[in-house]
């Protein structure tokens, strides 16, 4: 898969699942919205396919000329318009020097030879500045954690609590979070029993589901994707899906009765700091802005229940979705795709091999030798068991060994 239609199948991805969400998002159960997410991470970090379908996003892309063009120009970096309207380019990495590859076989109009010079180009730029992003993204999240873990360290102390993971007291702390494998609480929130209880069971769940490894990957998947604002737009929504499902696993660990005082140390939380923590720190937040707030409020206050209907119709758009942005063009037997037009050689490739590759000779006629190419044609064998491997690998340079029939 090549990366126009890894970006492709990607945004379709994220488009299915924030619709899922918005359809059905207040009937589904808190971790089910949570995994649909891990859809989105492994497309965003995995760029090929699973299987070969006829229905999928890299299949319809691969009808469009943009795409045929980009997968056309792959290894060339210079085209020329032959007199047949052909289309010869020389390769990036050159395997024959000085000898053309052909990149469309067929007759192509000046406008699309045009359109290719232009892919060719954006490709030659596009992709060091994609590079250059990935890097840049890369460095801003690692300043980013350094600096709120040197800030957290410097101000923090250990506290006894009833967690099997180390809990630090944090003075000035915008919001209580999770940190590596670490809980880190506001000073203030340390010293309310209530409020201590409440955020130990939020942030244990983020740690039992695994959401400091995924804050990670989802950064991961930020840097490569750096330029896509739907890939950032998705990280938002999955991160604030994490905070819904890590207020499910409190309340099952606190039980109904501490619903409603859960919610009010959330309120609370939330009016004493109105903070969002940026999408490239890997910390979770009991904090992240009003709107936030209100739906997880209002998902504390409901009790969502999921129908089996409901559950049902979201594995299915959910698995569509997936099998058409995570399979790739059918392909034959031969791997190569379905009403492809088989590729000639160019008359400067048959040229090539006419000349150079099976010529008789090779260097000049005092120090040269038989081209070794020939050897391998010079007899037809009904079996394999009748080649001669002597007489086929006997190169002609020096005077032959005699071999017995043991070893030949």
């Amino acid at each position: 898969m090549d990366k126009l239609t890894w970006i492709l199948s990607s945004c379709v991805l994220i488009a299915a699942v924030a619709a899922i969400r918005a359809l059905f998002g207040k009937k589904l159960r808190p971790g089910v919205r949570y995994a649909l997410w891990l859809l989105v991470l492994i497309r965003l970090l995995y760029p090929g396919t699973v299987a070969q379908s006829p229905v999928s996003v890299p299949a319809a892309a691969a009808r469009t000329e943009i795409v045929q063009n980009v997968e056309a120009l792959r290894g060339v970096q210079s085209i020329e318009h032959m007199a047949n309207g052909s289309v010869e380019g020389m390769p990036r990495y050159e395997i024959m020097p000085d000898r053309p590859v052909t990149v469309a076989p067929e007759p192509v109009t000046p406008e699309r030879f045009a359109r290719m010079q232009t892919t060719l180009k954006a490709r030659d730029l596009i992709l060091p500045v994609w590079y250059v992003g990935i890097a840049v993204t890369t460095v801003v999240f690692a300043a980013t954690n350094l600096r709120f873990y040197s800030s957290v360290r410097a101000r923090r102390r250990r506290i006894e609590a009833d967690c099997p993971i180390p809990v630090y007291a944090v003075a000035n702390l915008a919001s209580s979070c999770l940190f590596g494998r670490a809980v880190y609480v506001a000073a203030e929130t340390a010293q309310d029993e209530t409020q201590l209880r409440h955020v130990l069971s939020h942030e244990l769940s983020h740690y039992r589901h695994g959401d400091w490894l995924w804050s990670l990957l989802r950064c991961a998947a930020l840097a490569i994707h750096w330029y896509n604002p739907l890939v950032w737009w998705a990280a938002k929504l999955s991160r604030q899906d994490s905070e819904l499902f890590a207020d499910a696993g409190a309340l099952s660990r606190l039980g109904e009765d501490e619903r409603e005082n859960y919610g009010v140390t959330l309120i609370r939380l939330s009016a004493r700091h109105e903070t969002k923590a940026p999408l490239l720190c890997a910390a979770t937040t009991m904090t992240n802005g009003k709107a936030a707030l209100r739906e997880r409020v209002t998902m504390i206050a409901r009790r969502p229940r999921m129908t089996a209907a409901v559950l049902a119709a979201v594995l299915l758009i959910a698995a569509v979705a997936a099998g058409c942005t995570f399979t790739g063009a059918r392909k034959t037997p031969d791997n190569t795709p379905v009403d492809a037009e088989v590729e000639t050689i160019s008359p400067a490739e048959l040229r090539w091999f006419n000349e150079e590759f099976f010529k008789p000779w090779i260097g000049s006629d005092e120090d040269g030798h038989l081209n070794l190419h020939l050897q391998f044609l010079s007899s037809t064998y009904a079996s394999p068991e009748d080649i001669d491997l002597s007489a086929l690998f006997y190169c002609g340079t020096e005077e032959r060994e005699i071999l017995n029939a043991d070893e030949q």
